[in-house]
């Protein structure tokens, strides 16, 4: 199965603590279980950014991550590279598994599947 998680931050955002930690618990078991797995996150870590090469994937105990850059610094995590992404790639996955919807990435990524007709 080719799973795609959606978080607003991955690890080693643990500023973040609990969505940070499951998310990226339950990807690295995912792909032991032999599943494609990817991760669409922001570099989000507090009001800095994680040292990380945004937009590019980056294999982080063995989960594909792909960091892309937020425009607010706040709780809203708003990332316009990583929904445009997401409207270009939804349809290439069987699942798309969207954390935490206290923020924007979550709302429109929600949105983002409702209008690409995603079922799972």
């Amino acid at each position: 199965m080719k799973i795609l998680q959606v978080n607003a931050s991955y690890k080693p955002a643990y500023v973040y603590g609990g969505p940070t930690m499951s998310v990226a618990k339950l990807s690295e078991q995912l792909v032991k279980a032999g599943h494609t797995l990817a991760v669409y996150c922001t570099t989000a870590n507090g009001s800095n950014e994680l040292p990380v090469t945004p937009n590019k994937p980056a294999v982080i105990a063995g989960v594909t991550v792909t960091y892309f850059k937020r425009i607010t610094k706040d709780h809203t995590h708003f990332s316009p590279a990583l929904l445009t992404n997401l409207w270009h790639t939804a349809r290439q996955f069987d699942v798309i598994h969207i954390h935490a919807w206290w923020n924007l990435v979550s709302v429109f990524a929600a949105l983002i599947g409702l209008l690409k007709k995603f079922r799972s």
